[in-house]
């Protein structure tokens, strides 16, 4: 899968591909969660595509969803005459979206059936929670695969292994909206599994997943996602800018054997020009950035002592 975005909102130019899992990491206000909002709203919008609905139809629903998710702006912010470009290829096949004016102005959709995309920020937790809590499969105790049960095994240590969610309450005791956003990133990954609400090729969007999660939670998200994409044979997009959440995505991949199917990305903005550059067998880059601050402060702890 490839993504191609051109003059949308503050993104300049990406070209990211997608075949496993992707991590984009880099300057803040560079677009890294336009990306995600756009890969969303496409699949979102087109997922079990019905051939009945003509192209006009779609267009209408698109600009709609892309009017929610972005507030109405979905041009280039930097220049309004702009023409914002979209291209997402799947097995050769590409999906165009055109926007000007903030308006859809082309769409050409491939017939066939797009995979289901599940997107998780902070902002978004909650409304997923509870549509997978509305959802009326049947919690099963099947057997498992020993990846599976690997995952059942983490999530149990952080969630009460006897716990189920109903009526909008954690444990018939806690209403969801008290829980801490980083237990729902936990019970969301659990009653994807427990509800086979995952299917394989499925698309799992992560926006700064770690930013509510300490560094032991982090690590343990970290390997739940690389041990679900083996599983599913999941598309996972991932945005980061915790050295640590991105060293055990990196280290979690070595170990279950699927680093060959990552992909990392570092943003950057120079000269008020926003783009993505793939630095996969180099990341070195990223972690250069990440460590900057740290650098930085070392720096100043040896001022301040020297001083003394």
């Amino acid at each position: 899968m490839l993504l191609k975005i051109k003059n949308l909102r503050i993104i300049n130019k990406a070209n990211i591909k997608i075949n496993g899992i992707t991590v984009i990491t880099g300057d803040n206000c560079t677009g890294k969660s336009t990306i995600c909002k756009t890969l969303f709203t496409i699949f979102d919008t087109l997922y079990d595509t019905k051939k009945e609905i003509n192209n006009l139809c779609y267009k209408k629903i698109l600009k709609k969803n892309f009017s929610d998710v972005f507030n109405n702006q979905i041009n280039s912010l930097s220049d309004l005459n702009s023409i914002a470009n979209i291209v997402l290829t799947i097995k050769n096949k590409k999906t165009i979206i055109k926007f000007s004016n903030n308006k859809c102005i082309k769409l050409k959709i491939p017939r066939e059936t797009f995979h289901n995309a599940f997107y998780i920020n902070h902002s978004s937790v909650k409304d997923l929670l509870l549509d997978l809590l509305a959802k009326d499969n049947i919690l099963t105790d099947e057997k498992h695969s020993s990846f599976i049960q690997k995952i059942y095994t983490i999530l149990d240590n952080i969630i009460n292994s006897n716990t189920i969610l109903q009526n909008n309450k954690y444990n018939n005791s806690i209403y969801i909206d008290n829980l801490p956003i980083s237990l729902k990133m936990f019970i969301i990954l659990k009653l994807l599994l427990k509800q086979h609400v995952l299917k394989k090729k499925d698309i799992l969007i992560l926006d700064k997943p770690e930013a509510y999660l300490n560094p032991k939670w982090q690590i343990q998200y970290a390997q739940i996602i690389i041990l679900l994409q083996k599983i599913f044979d999941l598309n996972i997009i991932i945005t980061t800018h915790s050295a640590d959440f991105l060293t055990a995505i990196e280290y979690y991949a070595k170990k279950y054997k699927n680093i060959n199917k990552c992909k990392f990305y570092l943003a950057k903005n120079k000269d008020n020009f926003n783009t993505f550059i793939d630095v996969t067998k180099k990341t070195e880059e990223i972690y250069k950035q990440l460590f900057a601050p740290k650098f930085y402060l070392d720096k100043l702890s040896y001022e301040l002592t020297r001083d003394k």
